[in-house]
């Protein structure tokens, strides 16, 4: 298991975004999907920077006011991880568990794109649902990455290990760049919220202008 500390995240904490980025055929246009609350959220705020690509959000509850461009997907988990206390929740969201992609979701990956996933990494579906796309477009050999938050300090132990979890699940994934959300607190102490996440998106919306233009 990897240790809390951010140091020890090793290449994929905010890895160059040309090395995670060469699997991807220029000719194939992008297909952000965002995953959970923080995913949906950078969706929204990109998605009129690269208006040339198609958007999906996978999140609950649903989004009904959400732009023409973006398609919304309700999933949340039946099982015992959406019907426990907080605390029960970290105890019970086992990333080992087996998990089948429901199939309205994996229909999302049957065209000819470069698929792009982002989520924040902690909850259920920012983190298990994350880890089943990225582990099922690898076996695949899909062009895609995944973008992921590393969680605040103040979000606590807890979401930490499940992210820790998570990465090391993934450590043979090449195609995998995490984002580390502290340093942007650092960055902005003096700002607002909303322009702290509004940099993170940018900073997301930057690695794929390139790609973008030689489309």
């Amino acid at each position: 298991m990897l240790t809390n500390n951010i140091n020890n995240l090793g290449q994929f904490i905010n890895k160059a975004a040309d090395a995670f980025l060469t699997p991807f055929v220029t000719t194939k246009p992008l297909h952000f999907i965002g995953l959970g609350d923080a995913g949906t959220n950078t969706i929204i705020d990109i998605q009129p920077k690269i208006a040339a690509a198609k958007y999906t959000c996978i999140t609950h509850p649903y989004r009904p006011n959400l732009p023409n461009a973006i398609s919304c997907i309700d999933f949340t988990f039946p099982s015992k991880e959406s019907q426990v206390s907080k605390h029960r929740f970290f105890s019970l969201l086992d990333l080992t568990e087996p998990f089948i992609v429901p199939k309205n979701i994996a229909d999302l990956f049957t065209d000819d794109a470069n698929y792009v996933l982002v989520s924040g990494l902690g909850g259920a579906t920012g983190t298990k649902l994350t880890l089943a796309l990225t582990q099922q477009l690898a076996v695949q050999e899909k062009p895609f990455v995944t973008i992921v938050y590393y969680p605040f300090a103040f979000e606590g132990i807890e979401r930490k290990a499940i992210a820790d979890a998570f990465i090391n699940m993934l450590s043979a994934v090449p195609q995998l760049y995490c984002m580390e959300l502290e340093s942007f607190k650092t960055e902005y102490s003096k700002q607002q919220w909303s322009e702290l996440f509004a940099a993170v998106s940018e900073r997301v919306a930057s690695m794929f202008s390139l790609q973008v233009a030689s489309c």
